[in-house]
């Protein structure tokens, strides 16, 4: 049974899908860093054999995009309004940034992934596509004059702001890696902050 079959109304199904997250973070907290990025090296084989990060970042962010033009293809037509095509058209320019431009900007330097890592981003993303895919849909009414009230209007524009931050960030940090933010030493990488 699949989290939106679950006989609950919506608080209490966002109650229990955040109440999941918490083991979660306090496992990755405490327990373990997952060996991605600059927490990689070479005991990150432990992880399962390295492979390239572009194709690592593509595989795990995809699903989301896939599963959200899935959900689209499947919708339910009577349920499926302006409000429902806009907040699924925001979700998938995020996740197009994330899972295809991101991977296509990254550095050819950029450190391999382990492939336990790139499998459990996959595995998120399977169920976060699934989830805001379905909920978008097939589950969530959304009058057409929702398009038009404060909760829309501010939520869309704090999600353009957010988007902007996100890609000037990313900017940032590919310029730190190509400028000299990051240095050799003892044949790993290890980042610095420029002066």
């Amino acid at each position: 049974m699949l989290l939106l079959d679950l006989p609950l109304d919506t608080l209490s199904k966002s109650i229990l899908a955040i109440s999941t997250c918490i083991p979660t973070y306090l496992f990755l907290r405490y327990v373990i860093v997952a060996p991605y990025g600059k927490h990689s090296d070479r005991s990150s084989y432990s992880f399962g054999p390295l492979i390239n990060a572009k194709l690592g970042w593509f595989v795990f962010e995809s699903p989301n995009l896939i599963l959200a033009a899935w959900s689209y293809l499947h919708r339910d037509e009577a349920l499926f309004h302006h409000a429902n095509a806009a907040l699924l058209s925001m979700f998938c320019i995020h996740y197009i940034n994330r899972s295809v431009i991101y991977p296509l900007c990254m550095s050819r330097s950029s450190r391999p992934v382990p492939l336990a890592v790139a499998v459990s981003g996959w595995s998120y993303c399977m169920v976060n596509g699934y989830l805001q895919g379905q909920s978008l849909c097939q589950k969530e009414v959304y009058p057409e004059k929702y398009i038009k009230s404060p909760r829309f209007l501010v939520g869309a524009t704090i999600f353009i702001i957010g988007l902007a931050i996100n890609l000037h960030s990313d900017g940032i940090l590919r310029a730190l890696k190509s400028g000299g933010g990051i240095t050799s030493t003892n044949n790993t990488n290890a980042y610095r902050i420029p002066r």
